[in-house]
């Protein structure tokens, strides 16, 4: 488990391709590996199941040889009982053997036999107890290999426990690293929306200002409109006077001529003066038709323009309740200044017409206005007779030079009205540039507002990206608040896991001393039994001799017997025979009394050896409790292990999904990336748009400064005019005034004529 794990840990980080998605080989590496680990697990859990199989059939094995040692020892127990409850018959004299001889031999043979059996049973018991022994010996190191071996298991799951807590702390560095950088980003956007809305709140500030700029501007166009209006109104019925007055001074001037009786030369220069000035009367009118369709076509377009203002008004209005950006706005604006331009030229090109209109009219308005209304022509002929010549060549004189003076001042309007047609020419060919910067204006702002419409899908695709990933940042962060719960529990986990298993070192480390004690127990055991055996292979040695010894005796018995029965032949030999029989008896008392000794060595040996096999009951039974505890110990070691295998296996599956979670996160990390670089460069492209836009700005407030730099110098113009005017109203008054004079003089000319036709009526009476 540790190696696949640190396998996986050396594996390359998942990373994402071009479009920030995972590759089909970095998925199936990932399911291989998946797989592998799952397959080692369950390979690692057969062989657990395996061990714990053996280590219980071990066990129960154990448990059978201790019940069958105890019942042997049991047996041997009641078999020493019950040979100290019957010992055996003690051995007849040998002097009653030497008295009878075939009686004393058969109860040695007995002897022999019971002693035979009885080694040969000690032999097998011994043999048993050293087979128990080395049984026990091939146990202890059955047990000893399973501690070693479930050392290494708990080794292995500690390294494993080692294993997951340094994934875990690289969990949550890397957990502290993503929020880390999610907060990073939430300052970054958290500066840029401050940045937006700041910029946001200046534009809309600068718009209200060019707003309210606009709106001067249109009250002072239509303050200008209301004044050329009535200044128009006034020029009409002052043209309206001027002609009626001119109608009436010609008709006036006909009828003079008509009644002086001048003559012809007089009449004709007269008649060409009227002509001339009929003929400049009708080119005047037709003039002023002609400016009168020039100002109505400009009054046309002048609606035109102010039905375009009032289209670009609702169009801004539209602007102001939609909050649209800044870009729009402003192109928007410099479509406004630049019709509001176009208006400005027209009107004051018009104001300029109308003035040259009334600058062209006011002479004949000099000429032109009768004081007294005409007289009946039968009264003409006579006016002249009485009158002093001095006097009419004075007047005719005086109304020459006026004329004169009106000519020069009509062609100077003359030559004004040239230039003024001029500069509506140049000023119509500028309203044509002016209407194509217009169009391709419109073009731009067209494309403005396209590119303005997918800033603002893009900013709200932004929004709602932003949206998921606050709402991304919140699952993470409750993820991570379970993460950091089921870190704690594993902790806690772990921490009893390792007192666990510091209480089984603590048993084992017991456990071996009692192994190393049974160990030792076991060598001295070992030790005695050699030297038990080696005493028993000299007393076995020393039986054999006896034996050979007893043989021997026995065929000394039977030479006896034969001697015996050949005693009564001779007495010298049987006195013979029976020192060597006293020598003898003295030898077998002397073995006898061997034989005693060795039987109560035998006792006590057998004594000793009781209380050794007592000894070694008290050590089995406690053997048979350690076993039992250790046995309930494995048991909760097995608890414990299936349950910390449980909790590997659930630590895994949290360990897999957690790796998915932190997969998808660097996939979403990789996407924020992509998204975020994406959004740089429309950062970028907008900064370029702003900067183009800042340029257009300030174009357009030099195309204004140069504008009102032009307002100032048509007011300029305007109060030049208006002072020319009121210089042409003195010289309109001049002219009445005159006028009045030479009405008066004809008045009294013709009082005159009237007297002296009344003098000649009544002289011809």
């Amino acid at each position: 488990m540790d190696y696949s794990l640190r396998d996986y840990e050396d594996t390359p980080p998942f990373l994402g391709g071009a479009g920030g998605g995972p590759s089909s080989s970095d998925s199936s590496h990932l399911l291989r590996q998946n797989s592998d680990l799952q397959r080692k697990l369950d390979e690692e859990s057969a062989s657990n199941r395996k061990k714990l199989d053996a280590y219980r059939t071990s066990q129960q094995q154990q448990a059978a040889l201790v019940s069958k040692l105890q019942a042997k020892l049991l047996q041997y127990k009641q078999r020493c009982k019950d040979l100290e409850r019957d010992p055996p018959p003690p051995l007849p004299s040998y002097l009653d053997v030497g008295r009878g001889g075939p009686t004393s031999s058969s109860a040695l043979d007995a002897a022999q036999a019971h002693l035979r059996e009885l080694r040969e049973e000690r032999i097998q018991d011994f043999d048993t107890a050293l087979r128990r022994l080395e049984d026990e010996r091939r146990e202890n190191d059955k047990l000893r290999k399973m501690n070693a071996v479930y050392k290494e298991q708990l080794d292995e799951a500690h390294q494993t426990n080692e294993a997951l807590t340094n994934d875990l702390e690289k969990l949550t560095s890397d957990w502290t690293h993503l929020r880390e950088d999610m907060a990073m980003k939430e300052k970054d956007w958290i500066e840029e929306e401050q940045y937006f809305n700041d910029y946001y709140s200046s534009e809309h500030a600068r718009l209200l200002a060019l707003w309210r700029d606009v709106v001067d501007i249109k009250r002072s166009f239509s303050a200008m409109q209301a004044a050329t209006e009535q200044d128009l109104t006034k020029i009409r019925t002052d043209l309206g006077q001027s002609t009626r007055q001119m109608n009436g001074a010609c008709t006036s001037l006909v009828a003079m001529g008509a009644g002086s009786g001048l003559a012809n030369t007089e009449k004709e220069k007269l008649s060409k003066e009227n002509s001339e000035l009929k003929s400049q009367v009708s080119t005047l009118k037709s003039d002023n038709h002609a400016l009168a369709l020039d100002s109505k076509h400009k009054e046309e377009k002048v609606e035109e323009l102010l039905k375009r203002i009032h289209v670009l008004e609702s169009r801004v209005e539209e602007a102001d309740q939609n909050v649209l950006l800044v870009e729009e706005m402003q192109h928007e604006l410099e479509l406004l200044q630049n019709t509001l331009r176009d208006i400005a030229r027209a009107v004051i090109q018009d104001a300029e017409g109308k003035d040259v209109i009334s600058s062209v009219m006011q002479p004949h308005v000099h000429l032109t206005q009768p004081g007294v209304p005409p007289r009946s022509p039968k009264r003409a002929p006579f006016t002249r007779q009485p009158t002093s010549p001095a006097f009419a060549e004075g007047t005719i004189s005086a109304v020459q030079s006026s004329l004169n003076n009106y000519q020069l001042h009509i062609h100077e309007l003359q030559t004004k009205l040239a230039a003024h047609r001029e500069q509506l020419h140049s000023m119509k060919k500028q309203y044509e540039t002016a209407d194509e910067s217009q169009y391709t204006l419109s073009q731009q702002v067209n494309s403005l507002t396209t590119e303005l419409d997918q800033t603002k899908s893009a900013l709200n695709q932004a929004n709602r990206e932003k949206e998921g990933l606050n709402k991304n940042i919140e699952i993470l962060r409750v993820e991570k608040t379970a993460l950091e719960k089921t870190k704690r529990e594993i902790n806690e986990m772990v921490e009893s896991l390792n007192s666990n298993l510091d209480k089984v070192q603590k048993n084992n480390s017991r456990l071996s001393k009692i192994n190393e004690s049974l160990q030792n127990e076991k060598l001295f055991l070992q030790n005695e039994l050699d030297r038990i055996n080696s005493d028993m292979d000299n007393r076995e040695t020393e039986l054999r001799g006896k034996d050979d010894m007893n043989r021997r005796l026995r065929e000394d018995l039977l030479i006896a017997n034969e001697d015996l029965k050949n005693a009564k032949l001779a007495k010298e030999l049987l006195e013979q025979n029976k020192e060597e029989m006293e020598t003898l008896l003295g030898h077998v008392e002397k073995s006898k009394g061997d034989l005693e000794s060795e039987m109560e060595r035998l006792l006590l040996d057998q004594s000793e050896m009781n209380e050794q096999i007592s000894k070694c009951e008290a050590l089995i039974a406690s053997l048979e409790a350690d076993r039992r505890s250790l046995c309930e110990k494995n048991k909760k070691c097995e608890e414990e292990k299936q349950s910390l295998r449980n909790q590997m296996n659930d630590q895994g599956n949290d360990v897999a999904s957690l790796k998915k979670e932190l997969l998808q996160a660097e996939q979403i990390r990789l996407d924020l990336d992509s998204e975020k670089l994406t959004l740089i460069e429309k950062c970028k492209f907008l900064e370029m748009e702003k900067e183009k836009v800042e340029v257009e700005l300030s174009q357009v407030t030099k195309d204004r400064s140069d504008l009102s730099h032009q307002l100032s110098l048509l007011q300029r113009k305007k109060e030049n005019l208006v002072e020319d005017i009121s210089r042409l109203k003195q010289k309109y008054e001049q002219s009445l005034e005159m006028n009045n004079r030479v009405n008066k003089n004809l008045e009294d000319l013709v009082k005159e004529c009237e007297e002296e036709e009344e003098m000649r009526i009544q002289q011809s009476q």
